[in-house]
């Protein structure tokens, strides 16, 4: 009698969740479990990646040894509070993250972004390198290189959720945007100093 009953909840559950999914694309909602952010209480902010998140992030890694997954760990503490203003006031989904339906199929997608591990010249810049982890039907997700540029500063990305345009900053230096356009990503490079 025990089985029948957590048979039930799972058939009941799945239900659920297929007809949550089925009224999210009617009203033109992606499918799919963006990253979860937690601001802790020193203003750091964490992200947490799920199994077939990191799973694409791993696989790229192992493609691009030369390059780790960059995240908010060793933010300067002056950049902090502007860094919490901006996700506080939803400018920001994450300093090194942002995600949303990109390509319009239905799927939530994740850009990310890779650093190199060492330096690439005698100034110390790093190449800089933004991945997209496109949704796919399966729920799994295939790692993509966008765009890399090697530079001194990137300082995080912001979402413009209404274009759907990601500007990526070294805070009041220079910025670049890209976007999704005719299958593939726009890209205008960084500019500034």
């Amino acid at each position: 009698m025990k089985s029948w009953s957590n048979n039930l909840a799972s058939v009941f559950i799945l239900f659920v969740f297929v007809n949550i999914s089925s009224s999210q694309m009617k009203e033109g909602k992606s499918i799919g479990i963006p990253p979860i952010v937690k601001v802790l209480s020193d203003s750091n902010m964490v992200i947490t990646f799920t199994k077939e998140q990191n799973k694409a992030i791993n696989e790229f890694g192992k493609l691009n040894p030369d390059l780790y997954l960059v995240t908010s760990k060793n933010v300067d503490p002056d950049e902090k509070i502007e860094i919490y203003n901006r996700f506080k006031n939803g400018d920001m989904q994450y300093q090194y993250a942002c995600w949303c339906d990109f390509n319009n199929d239905g799927y939530i997608d994740i850009v990310v972004l890779f650093k190199s591990k060492t330096p690439v010249n005698g100034w110390g810049w790093n190449t800089f390198c933004f991945v997209l982890l496109k949704g796919q039907k399966d729920g799994t997700y295939a790692p993509i290189k966008i765009y890399s540029f090697n530079g001194g500063c990137l300082d995080g990305m912001l979402f413009h959720p209404k274009e759907k345009i990601v500007e990526f900053y070294c805070s009041g230096v220079s910025s670049g945007t890209f976007r999704w356009s005719n299958g593939r990503f726009i890209v205008k490079k960084i500019v500034g100093d």
